[in-house]
């Protein structure tokens, strides 16, 4: 054999061995990798493009309800899913093709999906969020694989739903209390109309401090009521009961209005220490030939507004101290007539506190929004205040909001 032949043939079996080398490193390496797959947490699978599984670990095996990755591998595409119902947050069925690996080869976006993965066997259910990322071939670019890794996440959906039905429940009972603490119906008085409205701040998971009442107070009188109790939940509520029954008791008792309302103050100094104290706006109503005669009695509340016929808006009543505090508790009564045609609206701080810090209503806004109030229906006139403060807080309120409003009728 020549020399070059010879320099030829031991080049070439030089270069057999360096490829053989090569191989069995690369064998090596797929082998290492396989014994980290196949043994980590997560569900690992990879498929190729026509949904086949070219691999999969024993905790996507245990996932998916097979004996042994070798199981899932040897399936036809498609044959695995069809065992479960599998469903999207939205209860929508969910198919192969609508899996993030089938998505990524057809060139669409794969966001992580959340799945609720039904046994069709036995019912069993599982929350998984599936997320996939491509393997493609570095000369080409064209997408080979698909790795697909499945996080099994019902102990934490399970919590959250159960966290959300306790939520349902707390907004159920607050609502029902919330109605327990307000009058089921307003009493009926000659020539006066009298319309409310009331509108609970965030979900409604806790009772508000808002309250008002309407009540008989003898010889053909009418007791208007509205409160703030500063704070909510389970006090706020408590404070809110014992306004109203104290201050009923107070009618019956024959009280004046200042007088009720000073009541109402040593009743709450009574109550254990760091008891929530009390705003409130009381009005006794006497119906007169053509028009109502209404003394008002203030407790450290926004004073009630007086609306003419012809739009003019001014605030009535003298300012007094809010009960619960301290002693002695200031409270001075004042007369106005109201003649037919008139309004009178009476509310809680959340209306005007609606949309602080930036787009705060103000008094000066609910002034605006009154002198539309001789055009419109009462109930509409109390919806339209209400809609505002809304839009206002961009539709989450701060604060509850009470409304109450009178208009003498012709």
């Amino acid at each position: 054999m020549a020399e070059s032949e010879r320099e030829a043939a031991g080049r070439a079996d030089l270069s057999n061995r360096d490829d053989s080398r090569l191989f069995a490193d690369l064998r090596r390496l797929e082998q290492h990798l396989e014994a980290i797959l196949i043994n980590v947490a997560e569900a690992i699978t990879v498929a190729d493009r026509s949904g086949h599984m070219v691999f999969a670990n024993q905790a996507a095996a245990e996932l998916l309800g097979a004996a042994s990755p070798g199981e899932l591998t040897s399936a036809e595409p498609g044959t695995i899913m069809r065992r479960f119902l599998v469903l999207d947050e939205q209860g929508h069925e969910l198919e192969l093709e609508d899996m993030p690996g089938s998505r990524l080869f057809r060139g669409e976006d794969s966001e992580p999906l959340l799945v609720r993965n039904i046994v069709r066997a036995t019912n069993e259910e599982r929350w998984i969020i599936a997320r996939s990322s491509p393997v493609a071939d570095p000369d080409t670019g064209e997408m080979l694989y698909a790795v697909n890794v499945f996080e099994d996440v019902t102990l934490l959906k399970r919590a959250q739903l159960a966290e959300s039905a306790l939520s349902v429940e707390r907004a159920q009972i607050a609502h029902t209390l919330q109605r327990a603490l307000l009058p089921e119906t307003l009493p009926p008085i000659d020539g006066v109309e009298i319309e409310t409205l009331y509108a609970a701040a965030g979900e409604l998971n806790e009772v508000g401090g808002d309250f008002y009442d309407v009540f008989d107070y003898g010889d053909a009188r009418t007791l208007l009521v509205i409160g703030d109790v500063c704070g909510k939940g389970p006090r706020a509520a408590g404070v809110t009961a014992l306004a109203r029954h104290t201050l009923r008791a107070g009618a019956i008792g024959g009280q004046s209005p200042a007088e009720m309302l000073a009541t109402l103050h040593q009743a709450l100094l009574r109550q254990p220490p760091g008891a929530d104290l009390c705003t409130v706006c009381l009005i006794m109503l006497v119906r007169e030939r053509d028009s109502a005669r209404l003394t008002i009695a203030l407790a450290g509340h926004p004073p009630p507004l007086l609306i003419r016929a012809g739009g003019e808006v001014e605030q009535v009543g003298r300012s007094g101290t809010v009960l619960g505090v301290v002693n002695p508790v200031r409270i001075e009564e004042s007369e106005i007539a109201l003649a037919a045609g008139e309004t009178l609206l009476l509310y809680t701080d959340g209306v005007i506190e609606a949309g602080r810090p930036s787009r705060l209503l103000g008094e000066d806004g609910l002034h605006e929004l009154c002198a539309a109030a001789p055009g419109l229906p009462l109930a509409r006139f109390l919806e339209h205040i209400e809609q505002t403060a809304l839009a206002r807080a961009q539709g989450r309120l701060r604060d509850d909001i009470a409304l109450l409003a009178l208009r003498l009728t012709a």
